[in-house]
């Protein structure tokens, strides 16, 4: 009767006083499925949770794309799998072309360096300079800068890189 109702508080209430855990959590999920199917993820979520399958819950939100809510999930639920989460979402995403999203999820993941090559990879030298210097050291700065001035015209090189205030990268560019 609850059920019918969308009144999931008393049905658990009832339900987990009466029922076995297997069964319950069968109800629940085959409940989950129908939000998730009508896209009501919300409800979804909440459905699968109560079941105690959260798997199931962030499963939803990666094959809606809603990443958002999927690291919501995985923080709370599953805190030892967010980096290679977070690894896996910026591969997919800069394999889609979708590459400041790709970024965030790199450097979340703590691979900014992975985000310097894909933008390196795209000839996207603003964005690769721009990385390493919110997330890298002057050392680490350097090294990328010097790389991106190796891809163009010696004189452009060091160009870019005086004109980005990488004096010493261009001073050992020049000298290299």
């Amino acid at each position: 009767m609850y059920v019918r109702a969308n009144k999931w508080d008393q049905a658990y209430q009832v339900i987990s006083r009466y029922l076995p855990e297997s069964e319950y959590t069968m109800l629940y999920v085959q409940e989950a499925r129908k939000f998730e199917e009508e896209g009501d993820y919300k409800n979804a979520e909440r459905m699968y949770l109560a079941a105690n399958e959260p798997d199931l819950a962030i499963n939803i939100y990666r094959k809606a794309k809603q990443y958002d809510h999927m690291i919501r999930l995985v923080t709370k639920y599953r805190k030892d799998l967010l980096k290679r989460t977070h690894e896996h979402l910026a591969q997919q995403l800069d394999s889609e072309g979708n590459l400041k999203q790709a970024e965030h999820h790199y450097i979340e993941g703590g691979a900014w360096q992975v985000a310097v090559d894909m933008y390196r990879a795209h000839e996207l030298w603003e964005d690769a300079l721009r990385v390493a210097k919110a997330n890298g050291n002057t050392k680490e700065l350097g090294e990328v800068a010097i790389k991106i001035a190796e891809t163009m015209d010696g004189e452009k090189g060091t160009q870019f890189l005086i004109k980005n205030g990488l004096i010493e990268a261009a001073v050992d560019f020049e000298a290299n």
